[in-house]
């Protein structure tokens, strides 16, 4: 097999829609799979960008985060790659993510209007290499299976159409010639390759379709097996996929804290502060009966304890007295503040992921007519050892691509030791 080195195409990830359903914690709601906020070292695998609404319920207050973000691979592109030479398998792939950040509302950002509690921005950017250690499936690889997954389906409909009492000729005929197109298919891409294995394989699948064709005649009753195309090839064992990162992250913000200790004039006031976070992480993903993935990532972030005061609403009354005493009218309007001592302090920071796949294997192995398939994600975050918050989350994921979420559910233990669950819903694109 080769081992071409590439730059490029886009790496896929998700619209995500996480929402808070009960929270009895001053924990942020873990995402799932962490791409939608890059706070998870999961690395996603597919092209696009994404949108994300979290509405976080904490305690005494809701914290909606909107986040925007892009992730691309860098270069030609891993498509027009697999086009140029369609036996190679595709190596170290550079990739760059970015995504922005603010809330309506709540203890990270404002970008809507005045009024918040506190108010911010919140930009993260990523930069490392996808298939380090792992490749991707050639692009002929890919085709084969797409080629013997079609001549399965033929001769499942000739199967049961043979299992009529009275078999239609006429359909078994048009089975047939679509056994046939595809033939036809397989010796064109079998004359253009240039790799001795991959003409054996499109060889084999030849044969494989001369079989279907002749299971059609009334006295074969033998249905014939399917070719294992990467067994044929003899696909090298090891991860599916892998990716490393160095990510960045930056966030500066204002907060109004309310002090009733302090003089009159002096009880609110704005506190400014600036943060960041600096990681290294890395993922990587194995097939097999229980696909799985490990993801992992360490580094330092300084950070605020906003989320961790509590608000408070204070109504401010003024009275007003007419000339001659007799009338008095007043008003009156309310203001929110936290309450506690603000701090900043920089920490050390550890995220992990596990995440399992029981049903991809079998959801994947229709190639384009692929199912979505569940995640099961066991993960922890650690900040300061005494800030640990561990959990587990179920996903429906996206036909063929394991780290875009549909939709799912989150239990977690919050950084106070209480119990928070997480509904999720995305939209993949």
């Amino acid at each position: 097999m080769n081992r071409n080195r590439h730059t490029g195409e886009f790496a896929a990830t998700l619209l995500l829609a996480s929402f808070m359903a009960v929270s009895v914690g001053v924990a942020r709601a873990q995402a799932p799979l962490g791409p939608a906020k890059s706070d998870s070292p999961v690395s996603l695998e597919d092209r696009s960008g994404f949108l994300l609404l979290d509405l976080t319920k904490l305690e005494d207050k809701t914290s909606p985060v909107i986040r925007l973000g892009y992730q691309s691979l860098i270069g030609d592109g891993i498509r027009r790659m697999s086009l140029e030479n369609p036996d190679a398998d595709i190596h170290h792939v550079p990739y760059f993510s970015i995504s922005l950040a603010g809330v309506p509302s709540g203890d990270i950002a404002n970008i809507f209007g005045e009024g918040g509690v506190s108010t911010g921005a919140d930009v993260q950017l990523s930069v490392g290499t996808a298939y380090w250690l792992s490749y991707a499936t050639p692009l002929n690889l890919r085709v084969a299976e797409a080629f013997v997954g079609n001549l399965e389906n033929i001769a499942d409909q000739i199967e049961a159409e043979k299992a009529n009492d009275t078999p239609d000729p006429g359909v078994l005929n048009r089975r047939v010639q679509a056994a046939r197109r595809v033939q036809a298919s397989v010796a064109t891409r079998r004359k253009d390759t240039r790799s001795q294995a991959f003409d054996r394989l499109f060889g084999e699948i030849m044969a494989y379709a001369d079989q279907v064709i002749a299971y059609a005649e009334p006295g074969v009753l033998l249905k014939p097996p399917a070719p294992d195309a990467r067994g044929i090839m003899r696909q090298r064992s090891g991860p599916i996929y892998d990716a490393w990162f160095a990510r960045l992250g930056l966030n500066a913000g204002s907060a109004t804290l309310f002090d009733a200790g302090k003089p009159f004039g002096e009880q609110f006031r704005n506190e400014d502060y600036n943060g960041y976070s600096a990681q290294l992480g890395y993922s990587i993903r194995f097939g097999g009966s229980l696909p799985y993935t490990v993801a992992l990532s360490g580094g330092i972030t300084r950070s605020s304890n906003v989320d961790e005061l509590r608000s408070v609403e204070v109504t401010e009354t003024q009275s007003f007295t007419s000339p001659d005493g007799v009338t008095k009218r007043g008003t009156s309007r309310k203001r929110t503040g936290l309450v506690g001592e603000f701090q900043q302090e920089t920490n050390a920071l550890g995220k992990f992921d596990l995440v399992l796949y029981p049903g991809l294997a079998a959801a994947s192995r229709d190639g384009e007519n692929a199912k979505p398939s569940l995640a099961l994600d066991l993960f922890g975050r650690a900040e300061r050892g005494e800030r640990t918050s561990y959990g587990v989350g179920a996903y429906i994921t996206k036909p063929g691509s394991p780290t875009s979420v549909y939709g799912g559910v989150n239990a977690y233990r919050a950084t106070n030791g209480k119990l928070a669950i997480d509904l999720v819903a995305g939209f993949p694109f």
